[in-house]
């Protein structure tokens, strides 16, 4: 691009950078502090079969400098099915940000395109921002030994596809992605673009621009993928049509966005292998209004500010260079300001980690092995200098023939994947060093798909509420209150016992003022049976005690959505209200209940006044062992009735429309259920408190009905019964098992608990010259997700091949102690 005018300005001096600590451990939670997390899972493979066993790895760090967290034990792994569905869920318990865990997948498991998530706790308060997600194919059909159902696993991945939201209605779309967010009028800019068939997949296209006065004033053609860009300088009082044909035989006609009257470009240049280089521009009409003619210039890496300083214009265009050394490698983005702090354009770039540089060697013995001989491994980690590297790595040996190369790795995860928007074919192609032309790609793919929508700056402009804490282990906590009262009992001893085979495990605390009380970091491994009990000093039992769920509800699996950006004015960005609502979601939000209708009169009569039907359906569950899970029937409400929901003293309660008077609008009342138990009502509210505390194996059937109240009901102490005529009632009516009151201990609670997952040990068969046993037909040939290298750098480890002739492929990932990802692999052959 020709630059009339420069006023070149070196920014150098003025870099405020931050440094970056490597840990020889995982990073502690910073007391009160902001931080962000990612996950990324390493699995044995993309591509199984019904029966098989899927093993991963699980890399938990600080999403702003990659290094290994502490903060948190907990993280979630699903299993989500084709129709959105979570089929499998495990709680992995994280050791200084490592964990390890597996999947059994049944023969009854469908074939098809599958998911598998992770997420920590404390990722729910950015909404879906930091969940990690990759794709799963699952066959149905048995992997032979000549590797047919490779290709056929290829086909399923195709055909199989799951739940799809399409973005587009039977015609390909182009969308047009101006450098910096914008054109401006007369400023001389770039203009990327992508091309999609309705479905999200790449199309290619050709075209040409025209003005409203029907001169031809640009022509452009797409990469393979697509993508391309053109030079482009919009003119005042113009508008401009695209012309032309995707896949050279599907003729479209649409716009460019229009341009601005006012305002900012910029372009980045990486030709200088040493530096980056910044041209900002803007025209007379924007100065104008910029007596100051100043500007901020600031980048950021993953929220993190290491660059902020100001330039002024002399003429309309301001020259910055950058030495890329002094960036953190990875994505970063750099965005100018004006003087009153609003942020006039932005720019995503990437830092490649071409000054220290890190290898990671893997290396077998041979190249040419026979059915069940031994194979060492040598895996080395060092620095561009050969310096040695401490990494924590994972190992994954599998028949190459009968699974396919996966897509992406830790590498393209961590440092581009996770920081841009929607799907990324072949994402590993990016830091192959054998493509001359990556760093040119993944600037297209930055200028596209992470354009105007990059994750750090959507939760820059948001009000982040923290609702949900980080984890460090199980925590069991509730209330203790008065058994015929809604009052709590302080400073009360609670204990909590773990059943165990021989003997159990016993801990100890009091309640607080409000009665609550707390245990922190219960060692939970698998299925554990819990009895929480409240006493007083004298060994006497007291108090009706409530127990809060251990059932966290999922984050909700959501159809798979195709990839689309939006223009400037649609750019959304996170909303803080929005992501409460969604973290708030629970598992009954996913799942479509079955609603029944009882049959009943059209009004009922109930101690204080009428209430009617209106339309709204019976919800009505059979109780039956599926539901003894649950804690209580408090529990069993909130998780599996839609619109149920709890206090902070535990009242279940529903939300309900009512015309405010003083505001002269409708307004949502918070709705206490009244019980009706085997027939009878109670006119006291007292002992919803008890039926809530019922144990769901004491129960027939629930049912819930919704009704509206015809005349004024008194209140409740906890809520309120009816608002008058029109005002919503809730009746959840009780079928109780006999003596089910009587043998209700109130200050007792047992209930039964799921712990960490407890990983299983992958198979590694032992052969030698006497000893070949049984046929060995094995496609994951070995896995193992604990490696860490030693004071020179090394690990080696051994293992045996299976009976197929056929070639092998080892995939090595992993991180070093300093946060940097690092993959590599080799293959050899059986014969």
């Amino acid at each position: 691009m020709i630059l009339k005018y420069m006023n070149r300005l070196s920014l150098t001096a003025l870099l405020l950078f931050v440094s970056y600590t490597g840990f020889s451990q995982a990073q502690k939670a910073p007391a009160g502090k902001l931080f962000f997390e990612k996950v990324y899972l390493h699995t044995d493979r993309d591509y199984y079969s019904t029966g098989d066993d899927m093993w991963f790895k699980a890399y938990l760090v600080d999403a702003q400098t990659n290094i290994p967290l502490g903060y948190t034990n907990n993280l979630y792994v699903d299993l989500v099915d084709p129709n959105a569905k979570i089929i499998n869920t495990e709680t992995v318990f994280m050791a200084n940000g490592l964990g390890k865990g597996d999947f059994k997948l049944a023969d009854s498991i469908p074939a098809g395109t599958y998911r598998l998530r992770a997420y920590t706790n404390w990722m729910r308060n950015f909404g879906d921002n930091f969940i990690f997600e990759k794709t799963i194919t699952i066959s149905n059909t048995i992997i032979d030994k000549q590797g047919a159902a490779g290709a056929a696993a290829k086909t399923l991945a195709k055909q199989n596809k799951p739940a799809v939201i399409a973005t587009t209605k039977g015609k390909s779309i182009i969308r047009f992605f101006p450098e910096g967010g914008s054109m401006v009028n007369d400023v001389t800019g770039i203009v990327a673009f992508k091309a999609e068939d309705p479905n999200g997949k790449d199309v290619s296209v050709k075209a040409s621009i025209i003005s409203s006065t029907g001169d031809t004033v640009a022509r452009f053609n797409s990469t393979a993928q697509g993508t391309g860009l053109f030079v482009f300088t919009p003119e005042a009082n113009k508008t401009y049509a695209v012309k032309g044909a995707f896949n050279n035989n599907q003729p479209f006609t649409t716009t460019l966005p229009a341009a601005l009257a006012k305002g900012y470009t910029i372009h980045t240049s990486d030709a200088d292998p040493e530096h980056l280089r910044i041209i900002i521009s803007t025209n007379q009409a924007t100065l104008a209004d910029n007596p100051d003619k100043e500007i901020v210039l600031t980048a950021r890496h993953t929220g993190l500010r290491v660059l902020n300083a100001t330039a002024k214009f002399q003429e309309m265009q301001i020259s910055a260079t950058l030495p890329k050394k002094q960036f953190p490698a990875g994505v970063s983005s750099i965005t100018i300001y004006d003087k009153q702090q609003h942020p006039q354009c932005e720019r995503l770039i990437f830092i490649p980690d071409s000054i220290s540089a890190k290898a990671l060697t893997v290396k077998t013995d041979k190249i040419v092995y026979a059915s069940k001989e031994k194979v060492t491994l040598n895996i080395k980690a060092a620095d561009a200098r050969n310096n040695p590297l401490k990494a924590n790595l994972s190992v994954a040996v599998v028949d190459a023939k009968v699974v396919p190369a996966g897509d992406g790795n830790i590498v393209s995860y961590l440092m581009l994947q996770s920081e841009v928007r929607g799907k990324i074919e072949h994402p590993e192609r990016y830091f192959d060093t054998t493509n001359t032309n990556r760093f040119k790609q993944i600037d297209l793919l930055l200028m596209t798909q992470g354009w105007r929508d990059f994750v750090w700056k959507r939760l820059a402009d948001t009000a982040i509420r923290i609702s949900y804490p980080a984890e460090d282990g199980f925590a069991v906590s509730g209330r203790l209150r008065a058994k015929f009262a809604n009052k709590p009992i302080p400073n009360t001893n609670v204990t909590l016992t773990i059943k165990g085979p021989v003997v159990g495990q016993a801990y100890l605390t009091k309640t607080d003022s409000a009665g609550k009380y707390y245990f922190k970091g219960v060692p939970f491994t698998g299925g554990k049976d819990i009895t929480l009990a409240a006493f007083d000093d004298k060994q006497k039992k007291v108090g009706l005690i409530q127990m809060d769920s251990l059932n966290k509800a999922a984050i909700p699996a959501n159809p798979v959505r195709q990839f689309t950006v939006d223009t400037v004015s649609q750019v959304a960005f996170l909303n803080a209200d929005a992501v409460r609502s969604r973290g708030k979601q629970r598992l009954s939000d996913t799942l479509k209940l079955k609603e029944l209708t009882i049959k009943a009169n059209k009004y009922d009569q109930l101690f204080n006044q009428t209430v009617t039907k209106f339309g709204y359906p019976d919800l009505t569950y059979p109780v039956t062992s599926k539901y003894y899970f649950y804690n209580s029937l408090r529990d069993f409400l909130i998780h599996e009735v839609p619109g149920a929901r709890v206090n902070d003293v535990d009242t279940v309660y529903f939300l309900g429309a009512q015309f405010d008077v003083e505001k002269n609008r409708d307004s949502q009342k918070k709705i206490v259920p009244r019980f009706i138990a085997n027939g009878r009502e109670d006119v006291d509210d007292i002992s919803n408190g008890i039926y809530l505390d019922l144990t769901m194996d004491v129960i027939n059937k629930v049912t819930v009905r919704h009704v509206l109240g015809q005349t004024v009901s008194a209140a409740s102490s906890t809520g309120t019964y009816g608002t008058g005529a029109g005002g919503d009632v809730y009746l959840i009516f009780l079928d109780l098992k006999p003596n089910a009151m009587e043998k209700a201990q109130l200050s007792m609670v047992n209930a039964h608990v799921d712990g960490y997952y407890e990983a299983r040990t992958f198979y590694k068969p032992v052969y030698n010259a006497g000893n070949q046993g049984k046929p060995d037909s094995r496609t994951a040939i070995f896995w193992e997700p604990d490696v860490i290298t030693d004071a020179s750098g090394t690990a080696t480890l051994t293992f045996f091949n299976a009976d197929p002739k056929t070639n092998i492929r080892v995939v090595v990932q992993g991180l070093t102690e300093k946060g940097t990802p690092v993959v590599s692999g080799t293959t050899y052959m059986v014969k």
